[in-house]
């Protein structure tokens, strides 16, 4: 699309929030993570509603949040790990995972990582178990 230069195009530029709408104090940044956090620990047990109905970004509440949790939830089913997935390692035992995972933690543990961190980073793990015949010598890399 050419836009003269002779026309006006300030219905073009977005208007940008005011400095009383960004500047938030500490407590209230404090209770968004800590909101923000117990989403996280929610979802896992599938309850989104919480956050849909809190107020932890008033500015940027976007209108299309319920559809992609409706989504997410419709396609969790198609990419949660196997539940016999170990089985089916030629190469490696639950004995090996146990140790890759004890060995995550006390990474978490020694960076200080968030919870949320590990737990994800389990989940890729399994994830990524459930779909790949993985071998010793490259069960470090994953």
């Amino acid at each position: 699309m050419v836009i003269s230069p002779m026309f006006k195009t300030d219905f073009f530029i977005e208007q940008q929030p005011s400095h009383s709408e960004i500047s938030k104090t500490r407590e209230q940044l404090e209770q968004d993570l800590f909101e923000f956090c117990n989403l996280i620990n929610n979802a896992k047990q599938g309850q989104f509603q919480s956050y849909l109905g809190s107020s932890i970004s008033r500015q940027a509440k976007p209108d299309y949040r319920q559809s992609i949790f409706e989504h997410l939830k419709s396609v969790e089913h198609i990419y949660a790990p196997k539940a016999n997935f170990m089985e089916y390692q030629s190469d490696i035992n639950p004995a090996m995972r146990t140790i890759l995972i004890d060995w995550l933690i006390e990474v978490t543990d020694e960076y200080k990582l968030n919870d949320e961190t590990l737990f994800l980073c389990v989940q890729y793990v399994d994830r990524f178990l459930s779909t790949v015949n993985v071998t010793r010598s490259k069960l470090q890399l994953l």
